[in-house]
């Protein structure tokens, strides 16, 4: 069972466009923003977020035209600026992002579109472990930003299962 009765969530103005949020912690441990695929919301990342809580002050967004964000145009370029405005007007400072589908594609936006954030970009990896510089190199999978202090980051995999089980259920239920 999820323990989401601590969690707050509020909205960051981007540009005249509310962004919602939900987030796990205030601060005091390293922050990570998780951006969904393409028709989730940012609750979707809520068991994830559930199992990284006690070491990372997490963040899942709603992106625009999801959730509970505004409805408004939709590009890579506005996605990113949206999840920079959060790190901004949260106060989160040097933060990891991770994404999974649009979310790895938002996340990688954000890093080649803002590189003076400072940040360790996630996209698509299964790996438990936050890679190194050298990992980075070594996979072909260096990012823009500065690599974040070791830690471990949960799978995607998982959301991603849980995910096709949403889908699933969807298709089931529109029969």
């Amino acid at each position: 069972m999820l323990d989401m009765h601590e969690w707050t969530e509020g909205d960051v103005d981007s540009n005249g466009v509310n962004i919602h949020f939900y987030r796990t912690g205030q601060g005091g441990k390293p922050p990570l923003l998780l951006a969904h695929g393409l028709t989730d919301n940012g609750l979707c990342w809520a068991r994830v977020a559930s199992a990284l809580q006690s070491s990372f002050d997490v963040v899942m967004v709603d992106a625009r035209n999801h959730g509970l964000s505004d409805r408004a145009p939709a590009g890579l370029k506005e996605l990113a600026s949206d999840m920079a405005a959060v790190i901004s007007q949260l106060g989160l400072g040097t933060a990891a992002v991770m994404g999974h589908s649009v979310g790895a594609s938002i996340a990688a936006s954000l890093a080649a579109h803002y590189p003076s954030a400072g940040l360790s970009c996630r996209s698509g990896r299964s790996s438990l472990e936050a890679p190194t510089a050298e990992t980075e190199y070594r996979t072909g999978q260096a990012t823009t930003g500065r690599i974040s202090q070791p830690r471990q980051i949960a799978s995607d995999a998982q959301a991603r299962r849980d995910h096709r089980k949403r889908q699933a259920t969807v298709s089931h239920l529109a029969r």
